[in-house]
């Protein structure tokens, strides 16, 4: 892999726009899905505790034996589902919402100078595309008049985030 020359510089406006909408809508899937899993990590045990309180036969003996399993296990099981899950959370907040806030907190981009190693036309589809010398991109899907324009072992720059490395252009 080549040296790597990269520039950080301020985003512009379109560029915060684009990550702020991004940061919007992934904080909503999140909360989402996050309000769903706690909601059920209560009601599954307090369902099931609905259940095993049912069991008991009318003549108040029961089913299942009382040491097996004492009430006060449902709210421990509750609890600890509920700590997991917010565990979870956390790091995937961090791992992937947080670094979509540094870059929005910080505006700043970076510029990295790369190399083309390869040219690919895709038949499928009718893309083209540049597989690159970069560590953060492999490759990128280019334009038909650059991918004429554009040799193998060209130098292009391309711009992408800091933190979170959305990748905004090249040119």
């Amino acid at each position: 892999m080549a040296e790597i020359f990269a520039l950080m510089v301020p985003l512009e406006v379109d560029e915060l726009d684009f990550l702020r909408q991004k940061l919007l809508r992934e904080q909503q899937s999140f909360w989402t899905v996050m309000r769903s899993l706690l909601i059920s990590s209560i009601a599954m045990p307090v369902l099931a505790l609905i259940v095993f309180k049912s069991l008991r036969q009318p003549d108040n003996t029961q089913f299942i034996k009382r040491t097996d399993f004492p009430d006060y296990y449902f709210l421990l099981a509750a609890l600890l589902v509920m700590l997991l899950i917010s565990i979870a959370g956390y790091i995937s907040y961090q791992r992937f919402l947080g670094k979509l806030a540094r870059d929005c907190r910080e505006q700043l981009k970076i510029i990295e100078r790369t190399t083309i190693l390869r040219k690919v036309f895709m038949k499928s589809n009718g893309t083209c595309h540049f597989y690159l010398d970069s560590g953060t991109r492999l490759s990128i899907e280019v334009l038909p008049k650059d991918f004429t324009f554009y040799e193998t072992g060209d130098e292009i720059n391309i711009e992408y985030s800091r933190n979170a490395k959305e990748y905004f252009g090249y040119y």
